[in-house]
This record gives C-alpha cells, structure tokens and sequence, in this order.
C-alpha cells in the first residue's frame, strides 16, 4: 500500500490490462502479531487507496510472511488469497532458478509467487508466462479461479492455488 504513491499509472494500466490488484498491506507486517484493529487497518488502508486508483473494489488480500489465523480472517470482511507454487526467488540473483521453480510447481489451479521488487523475477515472468501457454496453461484472476473451482467468493477464508 504505502508504494502505491508514484505508482498510480502503473496500477491504472495494469487494471486496464485485465489484472487484479489486492492489498498486501500497507506497511507489510505479520498480521499474526497485531491486534485485529492494526491488522485490519494494514489491509483496508491499502484496499482503499487501490480502489481509489484503480476503480476495482476486490474483498482479498495477500498476506505478508504467510501469517494467518481466525482472529485475522475474522477482522474485516475480505478473505486472505495465498500462492501454492513458491519460487523462493529472493534466495538467488538470476532468473534461471525462479523459471526452473516456477515450471516444477505449475499445475491447474496454481498461485505462482513471483516478487516484482527482484529483477531477475521480473526477468524470467516473460519466459514463465510464454513455456506454460505453450504447455496450454491459460491464466486468470484470483477471482476467476475461485468462481470457477468453486462458484462464490466466501468472506473470512483462506485461498490457496487448488
């Protein structure tokens, strides 16, 4: 949330493209370790920025280090959207290992977690995106895969790639 300012246009495009933007907090802390009132500040306050820029109003979040419990997904009425298909990419600096990761754990219905913030990540998305169209993957929204795995958006739960 708090890199949201500067980045406007980026958000903007990206929503014209199609994606969909979710808040992954605003400062990025373990939501396990807050109060429900902290914690749901953490995510509203990104929530709303994004919706302010974007005009998309979506009830996820991702959240931070994996951390979850009830008393999180009970504080607001959004649900957490978490990745099945790790490419632990902030362990190496090439995009190979993230490819070769992201390529071992493909399969229908994955999360695949890439972070933007490591060049070598942004690097091998491209090669990612095009060998896994090539092998017929087609990618869709979070909301997509959940409407289509299980026919309604449920609040106060905890998604993961199927």
């Amino acid at each position: 949330g708090s890199s949201i300012a500067g980045n406007e246009a980026i958000l903007k495009r990206e929503t014209a493209d199609g994606d969909q933007i979710c808040s992954h907090t605003w400062t990025h802390p373990q939501l396990t370790s807050l109060s429900s009132a902290a914690a749901n500040l953490e995510i509203t306050r990104a929530a709303t920025l994004i919706t302010q820029v974007t005009g998309q109003d979506w009830p996820f979040y991702r959240r931070p280090y994996e951390a979850v419990n009830q008393t999180v997904l009970n504080s607001f009425n959004m649900s957490a959207v978490n990745y099945d298909v790790d490419t632990e990419d902030w362990k190496d600096s090439t995009s190979a290992p993230v490819y070769a990761a992201a390529m071992a754990g493909a399969h229908d219905g994955a999360i695949v977690l890439m972070h933007d913030i490591h060049p070598w990540s942004v690097a091998a998305a491209p090669q990612v995106i095009d060998s896994l169209k090539a092998q017929g993957y087609t990618f869709v929204t979070v909301s997509q895969l959940i409407y289509a795995r299980s026919g309604a958006i449920q609040i106060h739960h905890d998604y993961f790639g199927w």
